[in-house]
Formats: C-alpha cells, structure tokens, sequence
C-alpha cells in the first residue's frame, strides 16, 4: 500500500504529534487528520512513520517511507480497537503559513515589561514585527527577522516589549512559501501596547442649596454634589452674619472632571443673613404736650442666648405728628455683632397734641375796695369746648371815669397784646396785666382771645363789665 500525504494543505492536514499510548505499540509518531479531533481518542486516521527515532516533523526532504496507515474503530462498549494496515506513504512538504493566535493587546503602567506572542503552522517560516503610532499605520520595521526552521509544526514567535507613555501598535507578518514554491505573506492582526488610559469620572457642579439666617452658632453650608473623598472645600462654614466664598478642588484631577469638561476651582457664594428681629411698641401713641420728650416705648429681643440688644430711639417735644425711628446701636454678650439683627417694624406714627391753655387772674380782695373803685368776681376754672379751647368768665363793676387792673398769668405765648373798646368800657391787655376803665353807664361784654402757640390751644375770656 503506498499513498502520497500532501501535509499542510487545507483539505488534508496532518498534525504531528507522540503519544504515550502509540508509543507502547511502537509507533512513537503519528499524525491525525487536522479537523477531525482535537483528542487522540477521538481521531479517525492515522499514519505511522517507521524511521527508528525520527519526528517526521524534523525530516528536511520529500521523500517515500514506509509505514503504517491504520484507523481505529470503535466498539459497542465506547472503547476503540485499531485496524492496522502496514503500507508505505510519500511525505511531500507543501506547508502554507498559517496565523492561529494573534498578538494580544497589552494594557500596563509605563516602563511594564511583556512580550507579544504569535502563533502560527508551516515550515521554515520568517516573522517580521513591525510598530506604528496609530493602528491604521504607518508601520516602520524593527530591526530584527525571526526564522523557524522546521519543516511542518506549531511555531511561535515572541516580541519583548516596554509600555511607553505613548500608545503603540504592533504586527507581524509571517512569511513562508506555498506548494508552488511561491512566497506567502500573512500578516497579523495589530496589537496594542500602551499605559492604563484613565476614564475620567464626571462630577456634578457642586451648587448652593438652602438660605441661612444668624442664630449665633457656626453654621455650615450645604453644597450639592460634594463628595469629600473627590473635592476639597473651604469656606464653607461661618457663624456672622454676611457673604462667604467657598472653593472646592477636585482632588485627582486626572481621575476626575466637572461634567462641563473642566477642572477648575468651583467657586460659590453663600450668605448668612442677619437675624430679624421684631420690635415691640408700648400701646400709647398720643401725647399732651408738657414740655418733656415723648415718643411710644419700644422693645427688643434678639432670641439668641447670651446676646442683648441695645437700641435708641427719636422723640420729639413739641406739639404735632411724628414718627418714631428705633436704631439697633449695639449688641451686649455673644458676637457683639449689630450686623447680625435687621429690625422688623421699627417706626411707628405719633403725635404730640397742644396742651390746653390756663388763664390765672388775680382776683382783688372785694371787701377792700371803695365804691366806685371795682369790685371784681369770677374763678379761674375754666370750660373747655368741643375743640379744647379753655373759656373764663369774669364780672367787673366799676363807676365811670374809674379804671381797675387785674394781674393774670397765661401759659401760652401772647400774639401781641390786643385791645377791647365796646363804647361803655375798654379793655387794655398787657403780657401780664388788663386794665378796664368805665366810659359810660351800662353793660357791655369784652372778650379777649388768646391765639395759643405751636404747643398750646387758644384761651377766651369773656369779662361781664357794668358801668355805674
């Protein structure tokens, strides 16, 4: 039996191998049919070479040999018996390069070592690395071509590399011939060979979130997206009232970003708003004047403990319409701090109304008089009308040709002096005195009135006068 085993081609490889098992039935070399199995157990075809000591796969020349085509069958029980069939067969060397594990990437920290691995079948095959800084090309040569020089096996070929800062690309082309004694060049699938690339992690913009108010504690801001393992942050804490900047830093900024692409400071202002504090009023709000200062009584509470607030407050003397104003001048205890109160409510109208005029006359001792020289009666409690104008009444007889004077006091202010003629008497008004003199028998009535100042109504006295 002789057969020509064309090995290497697609439709009819063999794979050499030894075998434990084959060997104790003296063929230590064998080949099975590439495709058929990956397990000795399991092949279908067989050939032996008999050459004492020689792996066909080492043997430089196409030549006969003799040896041993056997199948193996299997028997009903699962196990395999083999039909052995001693013949001859022609080895004829035409082996293509084949690539059956490329190159793999290599991902590592700069200045790793590793090495790129191909393999590939065939027979005294060349490989060729080649490097590129992009995985399109162009690729530059390395120096060095590596040689197999076996005729038919499982040949590799390793590329000892360094990772770089830089990405690099990596192939090899394996070169070897066909049947036809042709050159054939297969070549790999780029490898790459580059440090860790660090995925950026996006961080939300931190933001402000919230409003604070004084309360005499320290207080701190709350910041949306903060993560204190990823930022840094200052400012953010305060106890006065007032604004505050507060910075945050990514921490890696290789590691992460703003989710608007940045790694700036993120800068953000916030406010610690004075505490309000409302003012409380007294329930007078109308004066008579006396001549003092006036204005409603105010009061404060700041609300916060160990902390006292101390104000002052617009008043006026004078009859009229005002308004109170009540200033926060100082803080005892605590923060000692005016900036960190706002009075809510802190005017309030009033009014100053004029004091009801008083006339004091001086009433004459009657029973010293003469006849004839005057007799005068009256008080000095006077009626008040609807507008608070005081009015006195006094009666004075005298004979005509006679005068009489009358000391009085008047606690406004005169507007001039004024002067009282009714044609049976007249009337002289001074600062301080009046003098009524009798023209002519009968009965008159003399009013005087008195035009009250800024702080005090008017005053009418009306003087009953009869003339013997």
């Amino acid at each position: 039996m002789q057969s020509e085993l064309i090995l290497g081609m697609k439709t009819n490889k063999f794979l050499w191998h030894t075998s434990n098992n084959m060997a104790a039935r003296g063929y230590p070399y064998y080949a099975y049919i590439a495709g058929k199995s990956s397990t000795f157990n399991k092949a279908k075809k067989y050939v032996k070479a008999e050459i004492a000591g020689t792996d066909l796969r080492t043997v430089a020349t196409t030549g006969v040999f003799k040896g041993i085509y056997f199948e193996d069958i299997q028997n009903p029980d699962g196990t395999y018996k083999y039909n052995v069939l001693p013949g001859q067969f022609i080895l004829n060397w035409q082996i293509e390069p084949t690539i059956f594990n490329h190159p793999y990437d290599y991902i590592g920290n700069v200045g790793d070592k590793t090495n790129l691995k191909i393999e590939t079948e065939g027979a005294k095959l060349d490989y060729k690395w080649y490097v590129a800084d992009k995985k399109e090309g162009p690729y530059t040569p390395l120096s060095k071509t590596w040689t197999s020089t076996q005729n038919f096996a499982e040949s590799n070929s390793t590329l000892p590399v360094t990772v770089g800062e830089t990405d690099k690309w990596y192939r090899c082309d394996v070169i070897g011939k066909n049947g036809d004694g042709n050159q054939v060049i297969v070549t790999s699938d780029p490898a790459l060979v580059g440090p860790h690339k660090i995925i950026q992690e996006e961080l939300p913009i931190p933001q402000v979130v919230g409003t604070y108010t004084y309360n005499g504690k320290s207080q701190t801001v709350n910041i949306s997206g903060y993560d204190s393992a990823k930022m840094t942050i200052t400012g953010n804490t305060g106890i006065n009232a007032g604004e505050y900047t507060a910075v945050i830093k990514i921490i890696d900024k290789d590691v992460c970003k703003w989710k608007d692409g940045t790694t700036r400071d993120i800068t953000l202002t916030w406010k610690i708003n004075p505490k309000s504090v409302n003012v409380t009023w007294g329930g007078q709000s109308t004066f008579v004047y006396d001549g003092a200062l006036h204005a409603p009584t105010a009061s404060v509470n700041s609300g916060v403990t160990g902390e006292t607030l101390n104000i002052s407050q617009t008043k006026e003397r004078n009859a009229g319409k005002y308004t109170t104003t009540v200033t926060l001048i100082s803080v005892t205890g605590g923060q000692r701090r005016v900036e960190n109160y706002e009075l809510v409510g802190s005017t309030r109208d009033y009014e100053i109304t004029k004091a009801t005029g008083t006339y004091d006359m001086t009433i004459p001792d009657n029973s010293s008089n003469s006849e004839g020289q005057g007799i005068v009666e009256g008080n000095n409690t006077p009626t008040i009308d609807e507008n608070g104008v005081a009015k006195y009444k006094y009666k004075v007889t005298l004979v005509a040709g006679n005068s009489i004077s009358m000391k009085y006091k008047y606690n406004g202010d005169i507007s001039g002096k004024v002067e009282v003629n009714t044609g049976i008497a007249t009337i002289t008004v001074g600062t301080e005195s009046i003098t009524i003199k009798g023209i002519s028998e009968g009965q008159t009535t003399g009013t005087i009135s008195y035009v009250g100042s800024n702080n005090y109504k008017d005053v009418i006295v009306e003087i009953a006068i009869t003339v013997l």
